[in-house]
């Protein structure tokens, strides 16, 4: 464990509704408030308060593990009384935008699981307050740190690869809808009153911001976003599938391909690869190696990656307790999140064209972020 000799930062947990903010549970430690107890010695940090609106028994026992510590269902008054440095929030995305811009106001940075709105205009005054006040936002897309597609990044920025051409992602995984191994439609994750879309909002996000690191913004969109399963509601945002064509600033192209589409749990099948005028790179099932192609030699090389695993936090992943670790560390040495509440609002644009131009038929301009 890492020593620390600076003063201690306080911090609060807000929501236990999202299954990724976990639990303190010593004998099922887990997400989140795993990830951060796990990293709370080493950084000097420390929990002082949970926040949760709606399940006061979950509440009450989240609050009475070791170390126990003060539980309140009104979130202004948890604030007042602890003054934290900063909060681990994870709701709803219908909540999160006006709860996360309380909190800045009142000079506390924050850390946003996914996901941060239901769209854009919904997340903009929180990319106000966040740039007019310099608290930092950190929104939990956190792929692009994955050692994988920080590789891939290097190729295309570096040149290595050539002048970049193309990129597909796709990830599909299991149906909502009643019944054995689907997932249960009345979670708020699968609601347009609580999420505000379906698969590609929800989950085909992350694949949005990896793109974007790697490819650069996004200027336009052509999608086909469809409930084709129907067990969301009939709200056309509610997506179970969706076919998103991208064209990137810099004149490359894409495709994203997202689905709640599989009948049985299987192989993980998802992937990015991008293509460039001297090569290409892909990683295939989110996994631990990527194949980088060159023109020049006529070969493809495995390069495989250290994924190290830790127990007890979200994603059981260190790369992901990296993420948490570089947003305290980046508190204490002024250096802004990078994927900070204006790069979510980048995402949150795309999504918004892409139901745009599935309603319409027609491409959708996405604005340029800035």
């Amino acid at each position: 464990m890492e020593s620390c000799a600076v003063a201690p930062l306080t911090y609060i947990s807000v929501g236990l509704e999202h299954g990724h903010m976990g639990s303190r549970d010593p004998d099922n430690r887990k997400g989140l408030l795993g990830t951060f107890d796990h990293l709370a010695s080493g950084l000097a940090i420390r929990l002082v308060g949970i926040h949760d609106p709606g399940d006061p028994v979950r509440l009450a026992r989240e609050c009475a593990y070791d170390p126990p510590v003060p539980g309140l269902d009104d979130l202004g008054t948890l604030v007042d009384a602890t003054r934290p440095d900063f909060a681990v929030v994870a709701l709803p995305a219908a909540a999160t935008p006006g709860t996360v811009l309380a909190l800045i106001r009142a000079g506390i940075h924050c850390f946003v699981e996914k996901t941060p709105a239901r769209t854009a205009a919904e997340w903009q005054p929180v990319v106000d307050e966040a740039t007019r006040s310099g608290r930092h936002v950190h929104v939990n897309y956190p792929w692009r740190f994955h050692p994988a597609v920080r590789e891939m990044r290097r190729l295309v920025s570096s040149g290595d690869l050539g002048r970049p051409l193309a990129a597909v992602a796709s990830m599909f995984t299991g149906q909502v809808g009643p019944g054995t191994g689907r997932r249960d439609p009345r979670g708020f994750a699968y609601r347009p009153d609580t999420e505000g879309g379906g698969m590609l909002h929800w989950l085909g996000a992350h694949f949005v911001e990896a793109l974007c690191a790697v490819m650069g913004d996004v200027t336009r969109v052509s999608a086909v976003c469809a409930p084709v399963h129907g067990h969301m509601g009939d709200d056309p945002r509610m997506d179970d599938a969706s076919f998103v064509t991208l064209r990137f600033a810099g004149g490359a192209v894409g495709n994203l391909q997202t689905g709640y589409l599989n009948a049985v749990a299987g192989e993980n099948r998802d992937l990015i690869r991008v293509w460039g005028t001297e090569g290409d790179v892909h990683w295939p099932s989110l996994g631990p190696m990527i194949h980088v192609g060159r023109r020049a030699t006529g070969t493809v090389e495995a390069r495989t990656f250290e994924i190290p695993a830790v127990t007890g936090v979200y994603g059981n992943s260190e790369w992901m307790v990296d993420v948490a670790r570089e947003f305290v560390t980046g508190i204490r040495t002024g250096t802004p999140p990078e994927v900070d509440a204006r790069a979510a609002m980048r995402v949150l644009e795309v999504l918004d064209a892409a139901y745009r131009s599935s309603g319409s038929g027609t491409e959708a301009k996405v604005s340029p972020s800035g």
